[in-house]
Parts: structure tokens; sequence; C-alpha cells
């Protein structure tokens, strides 16, 4: 599959991916171009539940961490964590890299085709768009601020649709649609503490749906070009906003409508204060 200048070669076997880089590193040379390798990558796919990968190999690590035990004779206690990674068991196949992940097209893959890489990418990518974004967002409307997160940010979600789709993980599912649902709050300027149900209302975009229209659209697309013929299944219809010509002044009033309490406020801001104290006292202490 080739795009502008990239090409995607998907293999079922490493015999049939040799002769697919000599095959492309032949052609190269006759129409007078180097295949530059180290620009290339190879990345092994395989179930989430494979024991064993192709080129890559188990990495474990292991880490000390407290128990979180309330009780005071378990309080120092230490319980040790195994973490378990795939690595490149060779650094290169026929002279290109052999990646633990690769970004293709904006997207992070990786053998199991998780969704970790991916959503760091999007929490670092969405906090220089805000900060490059500010001086519009502080004065634009609801509708405006709505719409620079659906043209900014959203197609930083969409590559995680289709992760989504294959993601059995509950909780990277659930931490995926926290995450967007927290940049939304931020783009909207609105209070963390907004009703999610009325979150959910402004961006009126389902993750899961989304996720398998998204499945749906490339199978189709993929069947389509089998045959050589176009699809145009991937025009979907368009969700109403329910922002359109809401003004400024409408984020300002959920603002107030979930400010704390004044009296926990204080309560909150007095423990924070005793906190510092404790904490400038011991370093005191230690100093001495």
């Amino acid at each position: 599959m080739m795009y502008a200048d990239d090409v995607l070669t998907l293999c079922t076997s490493l015999e049939q991916l040799r002769i697919c880089i000599v095959i492309i590193e032949e052609w190269a040379k006759r129409n007078g171009m180097d295949l530059n390798k180290q620009k290339s990558g190879i990345i092994p796919f395989a179930h989430r539940n494979a024991l064993k990968i192709p080129l890559m190999k188990v990495e474990r690590k292991v880490e000390l961490r407290n128990r979180k035990i309330k009780k005071a004779q378990n309080q120092g206690e230490k319980v040790k964590l195994t973490h378990r990674n795939w690595i490149p068991s060779t650094s290169h196949f026929k002279g290109i890299p052999v990646c633990q992940k690769y970004k293709y097209l904006g997207t992070w893959l990786t053998p199991k085709l998780n969704i970790g890489p991916q959503l760091g990418h999007i929490k670092k990518k969405s906090a220089h768009l805000f900060i490059k974004l500010y001086p519009y967002l502080a004065t634009a409307s609801a509708d405006g601020r709505r719409d620079m997160f659906n043209t900014m940010v959203m197609p930083l979600f969409n590559a995680t649709s289709m992760l989504l789709a294959y993601e059995p993980s509950k909780t990277h599912e659930d931490n995926l649609i926290r995450t967007r649902r927290k940049i939304f709050k931020q783009f909207m300027k609105i209070s963390e503490r907004t009703n999610t149900i009325l979150v959910e209302d402004m961006i009126r975009i389902n993750m899961m749906t989304l996720a398998e229209e998204e499945r749906r659209v490339a199978e189709d697309k993929w069947n389509a070009r089998k045959k050589g013929m176009l699809s145009f299944s991937h025009l979907s219809r368009r969700e109403n906003n329910p922002l359109r010509g809401v003004p400024n002044i409408w984020c300002d009033l959920i603002n107030t409508q979930v400010k704390p309490c004044p009296i926990c406020k204080k309560k909150r801001s007095g423990n924070q204060q005793v906190a510092s104290q404790i904490s400038s006292s011991n370093q005191s202490a230690s100093h001495k």
C-alpha cells in the first residue's frame, strides 16, 4: 500500500518479507534511487495473547513499590512488580531496523497494537496545540472552541479508533475516553468538575460507535480495493452541533455552576497549609 512517498508492505512470513525487501530494493535501483533502510522499519504483529513473536523477545523488569495498606505493621513493606515488554531480538533484518514501535502516518504501531504509545502522543500533541491556540480560545465562542477541538485534536483520536475496535482491555478503553473528555474540557475552558453527561452531549461523538464505524469502513474500502473499485462509504453523515451560535459567556456560566462549596474550599486550603507546614518542618529537621 502506498501513500505519497510512503510504502507499506504486509507480509505473512519472514521469507516473504525477505523477498519483498529484495523486490523494492531492485525496483529502486532500476529507477535511479537508493532505498534508505535506516529511515524504514519492521514491526512484527502478533495476537494479544501470543507468547512468541518473530524477531522479538520478552524483557522483564522488576520494580519495588510500597504496599498500599493502611495497617501500621505493613506500611514500610515492599512488593515486587514484574513488567514484561517486547523488545527486538535483533537490531535489523536485511539492513532494515526491527522496531519496538513505529510511527506510520501519524499512528504509533506496536507488535500487539495497543493504544498506549498513541495515547501518550495525543496528550503531548494536544498540550502543545492548546498553548499555541490559547490567544484564540481565550476570546472565542463556545462554538468556535468546539470547532477548533474537532479540527485540531479529534484527528489524533481517529487514529486510535481502529486500535480501539480490537482493544479487549476495558481499562485502556476507559482511559482513552477519559483523556478525550479531559482535553475537550481544557479546550472549552470549562471546569474539570463539569458533569460527564453534559460534556458527552457537547462532544456528540461516541468513541465506541466511531471505532466500529471506522472498522466497517476500512473493511469496505479494502474489499473495494481488491476488486479494483472505489469506495465512498467513508462519507458518513455529520452530527448536529449543539453549540452552534452559543456565546462565550455560556462556558463561564458552567464554571459558576460547578464551583466548590466555600466551606469545603476553606477546609481544603486549611489542610494544604497544614501539609505544607509539616513538610517544611520535616525539611528543617533533616537539615539539622
